[in-house]
């Protein structure tokens, strides 16, 4: 197996047992920073159709707002155009 699979394969078991720790805790609320990047939107997407809550915060250099423009107006989620080198303060809703 190349690095690069070996790296992949750590990553999905990483990302696995992140979602197995969700489903078992319930539902969360989710800050995804590149959310519109073509990983970050895959996540977003695992994350939205478990019925979690989603921020996208996203600077638009490299991701594609037609990555994630499927889920503006669903009621858990919200897009955030920010780029995370300036510090971004949100409050909290709970």
């Amino acid at each position: 197996m190349s690095f690069a699979a070996d790296a992949e394969m750590q990553f999905l078991d990483r990302f696995l047992f992140a979602v197995y720790l969700t489903i078992a805790v319930g539902m969360c609320h989710w800050q995804v920073t590149g959310g519109a990047g073509f990983i970050g939107s895959h996540l977003v997407d695992a994350l939205m159709l478990m019925g979690h809550e989603v921020t996208v915060v996203d600077n638009f250099f490299t991701g594609r707002k037609r990555n994630v423009e499927h889920w503006i107006g669903h009621e858990n989620f919200e897009l955030i155009t920010h780029d995370i080198v300036t510090p971004l303060h949100l409050e909290s809703r709970y």
